[in-house]
């Protein structure tokens, strides 16, 4: 199906991710984690992952990052079990509610075999991070731990150069030829499509 388009200037914050956009602004202030990681237009995107998401279902992130998403979910008790899998912990990594766990894990490398699995799995920004001759091999993972639904945001860089820590380019075509089947909306910001959040039943 075509993709929705959505303004993320006009996107809130819902309260459990604006407890914890308050939370990190708080240890940035302090100088304990970079500004970059108390951007509003990233817990805007996340808010609107957040609404999708089942109550009392299990919860596997995938590529925490700082851990602004799992620290929110994991706060007001809305999941039966939250589990983030990481490569290495990140240097920004926040543990604000003892209701989730970090285990390693490498989606691109250790996909064939894994112990993992949960209701909802959620992979928020991480496909940029790696090699676009890797991607099928994480897709294939992150299918295989989700029993019930899974849930992508990647950047859209059309034209602009990637950022450095990019390994691959998305655009909203590119996004719709790699999962035909699901529910896309790009998000945009100031008229330009800036991400896209894939919603797939499995």
């Amino acid at each position: 199906m075509p993709p929705t388009t959505l303004d993320l200037s006009f996107v809130q914050m819902t309260p459990h991710i604006r407890w914890v956009y308050g939370e990190y602004g708080k240890l940035a202030s302090a100088g304990k984690i970079g500004r970059p990681h108390t951007r509003a237009v990233d817990y805007k995107r996340w808010s609107l992952v957040y609404n999708k998401l089942q109550d009392g279902a299990s919860l596997i992130d995938v590529g925490p990052g700082a851990g602004q998403f799992v620290n929110a979910a994991a706060r007001f008790g809305r999941f039966h079990s939250i589990l983030a899998l990481d490569i290495k912990p990140h240097s920004s990594l926040q543990h604000l509610s003892p209701h989730w766990t970090l285990a390693f894990y490498n989606i691109a490398r250790q996909h064939k075999h894994h112990p993992f699995t949960a209701h909802t799995v959620t992979c928020l920004q991480t496909l940029a991070y790696l090699p676009e001759s890797q991607t099928a091999d994480a897709l294939q993972t992150l299918t295989s731990l989700a029993t019930n639904q899974l849930i992508l945001t990647v950047p859209i860089h059309p034209e602009a150069l990637l950022p450095k820590s990019h390994k691959q380019r998305f655009t909203v075509e590119r996004v719709c030829n790699l999962w035909p089947q699901s529910v896309v909306t790009v998000l945009t910001t100031q008229g330009l499509p800036s991400y896209a959040i894939v919603e797939i039943h499995v």
